[in-house]
């Protein structure tokens, strides 16, 4: 069997005298969508840093197909943060070239994955508007073409759906969907198998 692209293994993460996470262990193999349940507070968000590499263990391992997460190996991951990360007096497109030339992508190659990663989310005919002109669902899903931008092997979504109502929640994971085409696993698990990637 193939190594699991993320192996979570009895994570520990202190702050101060509060454990906000402890001994949490997972795997997630190509393919699978894994998610992270629980009240506000519960720890999800740390463990998500800790998986990205924004925060250090204290306790347990985090590997990326097999490997620890370190700087060089970041690139690997894609991360669509719970809050917007976008400028909003630039335009969808000026966007996702700011964050592909931190990627490394450019030229004609970068110009390709961003015209792709918008009509996936959907938001190709409002690529050259201001994100700040974007609806509340607009500005979220723009959010996950930046995920997805570098084709990353591991997509963790943070509440990219929250705030929304059910019909921008719908066309949010539909847009996601759309990356890997049909399949019998639910929309986000369609999306990550046909694409070779898991997502959290």
């Amino acid at each position: 069997m193939d190594r699991p692209v993320l192996q979570v293994e009895q994570l520990v993460r202190r702050f101060g005298e509060h454990t906000a996470v402890d001994k949490v262990s997972f795997t997630i193999r190509t393919g699978e969508t894994y998610g992270l349940l629980g009240p506000n507070g519960a720890g999800k968000t740390t463990t998500i840093s800790v998986i990205a590499g924004l925060l250090r263990a204290d306790e347990g391992t985090v590997t990326l197909l097999g490997e620890p997460v370190t700087p060089a190996r970041k690139s690997l991951i894609g991360l669509v943060p719970q809050d917007i990360a976008l400028y909003p007096d630039l335009s969808a497109i000026e966007n996702l070239q700011f964050f592909g030339s931190l990627q490394n992508l450019n030229g004609k190659a970068l110009s390709a994955r961003v015209a792709e990663v918008l009509d996936v989310v959907g938001l190709a005919d409002r690529a050259k508007d201001r994100i700040e002109t974007y609806s509340g669902g607009m500005k979220r899903r723009a959010n996950i073409a930046v995920g997805l931008l570098h084709e990353p092997r591991l997509l963790i979504l943070d509440e990219p759906t929250v705030g929304v109502d059910p019909q921008s929640r719908n066309s949010i994971l539909e847009a996601v969907a759309e990356l890997g085409g049909s399949g019998n696993g639910g929309p986000l698990h369609d999306a990550l198998h046909g694409g070779g990637r898991a997502a959290v």
